[in-house]
């Protein structure tokens, strides 16, 4: 009976793995038509606030900001029974943890415990340009590395509770690549799903090496700190049409109400240094994850404008146990895109994560 129960659990759970709210909202009570952002705002901002915040040292006896959404003990709704098992989430660059609220409140109503936190430069954690705190800039690329695994060393496994898996965003994705090639079976995950990971960024209007040779040379000659050329401070009034990364009005207007209701979170385009490093270190970890042996899955954009597409293949395809999901029409940010296209990615996402 009991295998039969869990048997019934899992196949509800798998039937639900969708958006929590569409884009269209949902009714609420007294509210025939409610709209996403009635909806987000009565149901995921309560949830997302009642997170518990926290700080953990990271290199360089930086401070980071840190987020957890752990289930009771003595749950007996079905979720509680699938929490045994605990995601860790990385946002991307510029995106602070707090920009996760939704995918937090649909993982956490799948049943899995959460972990997140703020990369270094961004969002609550400490920012690092003295010239201008949007800035999105950082000394050492691998300095992330560090920061994922005294993370998940210090904070995550002492307290995690079941299997440990790692759902990791674009630059996330990238500096989750290079941590888990670099672990190797020691990574202490289970499996990991990376999204649009940033494995080589798309440098236009430069070709990639005129690009790196202007940030290079600026970072030379001290003005690493400043804005990469053609970059500005984050405009949150940006029009929907103007916006490179998602088809989800709904969930446009949710990042950019994200950045007014928590202004120090905001960060604008990356610096000279910023690029520098991550031109040098993204051909390095798609060369170095010859030695990933976690089982992954890597969530391809087809619309993709900020990340190459061509490294995610040869990366995972040196990687001992990956695979590409091809999220067709997607632009870069896959988990804040139109229903079908997000769902589709949970799908894979819940499928992979109960099979490991």
């Amino acid at each position: 009976m009991k295998v039969l129960g869990l048997v019934l659990t899992l196949l509800i759970l798998k039937l639900s793995v969708a958006h929590a709210i569409p884009e269209t909202g949902y009714p609420l009570p007294g509210y025939p038509e409610t709209s996403y952002q009635a909806a987000f705002q009565a149901h995921v901002m309560p949830f997302f606030k009642a997170g518990e915040t926290y700080r953990f040292k990271a290199a360089g006896g930086l401070l980071l900001a840190g987020i957890k959404f752990v289930h009771p003990n003595n749950g007996s709704t079905p979720a509680s029974t699938i929490a045994r098992k605990t995601i860790v989430v990385l946002p991307g660059r510029s995106e602070p943890y707090a920009k996760y609220a939704e995918v937090f409140y649909d993982l956490y109503s799948l049943g899995f415990d959460i972990y997140s936190y703020d990369h270094r430069g961004q969002g609550l954690s400490p920012h690092l340009s003295s010239r201008n705190e949007q800035i999105g800039d950082v000394d050492d690329f691998t300095n992330y590395v560090d920061d994922l695994e005294t993370f998940t060393r210090d904070v995550v496994q002492p307290d995690s509770r079941g299997s440990l898996y790692l759902l990791a965003h674009s630059m996330g994705g990238g500096i989750a690549a290079r941590y888990l090639s670099e672990a190797g079976e020691a990574s202490g995950y289970t499996a990991a799903v990376l999204s649009a990971p940033m494995l080589d960024i798309i440098t236009k209007p430069y070709p990639r090496p005129i690009a790196k040779l202007i940030v290079g040379a600026a970072t030379k000659v001290g003005l690493g700190a400043r804005y990469a050329p053609g970059r500005t401070d984050l405009n949150v009034d940006l029009p929907f049409d103007q916006n490179q990364v998602t088809h989800s009005e709904a969930r446009f207007w949710m990042s950019n109400e994200i950045s007014r209701e928590y202004p120090d979170t905001k960060i604008g385009g990356p610096s000279n240094r910023w690029v520098y490093e991550s031109l040098v270190e993204s051909p390095r970890t798609v060369r170095y994850m010859k030695g990933m042996v976690t089982p992954t899955v890597l969530l391809q954009a087809t619309e993709d404008e900020l990340v190459k597409l061509k490294p995610q293949d040869r990366g995972c395809g040196r990687a001992k146990n990956c695979r590409v999901e091809v999220i067709e029409g997607s632009m870069h940010e896959i988990l804040q895109e139109k229903d079908f296209l997000r769902d589709h990615a949970f799908r894979v996402i819940f499928d992979h994560f109960m099979a490991n």
